[in-house]
């Protein structure tokens, strides 16, 4: 995590696996994929947020109780 997000994180706890029909993706050159996301949450985190540019376009942190509906719907 340190290296992707500039941020250090303690212990995880697996919130769920997104995937299926619903997270089907064509990207502008013309692949197709499925996207498989693993969400995860911690209480314990530190550091400052610092996006690598040449392996990502945006991070984002979001409070538990604030997840985007996406990542809550089963």
């Amino acid at each position: 995590m340190k290296e992707e997000t500039g941020l250090n994180i303690g212990e995880l706890k697996l919130l769920g696996i997104f995937s299926g029909q619903d997270y089907y993706v064509k990207v502008s050159n013309g692949d197709e994929l499925y996207s498989v996301t693993a969400v995860y949450v911690s209480k314990d985190i530190n550091g400052n947020i610092e996006i690598d540019k040449k392996e990502s376009f945006d991070l984002q942190y979001f409070n538990l109780n604030e997840l985007p509906d996406a990542l809550t719907e089963e």
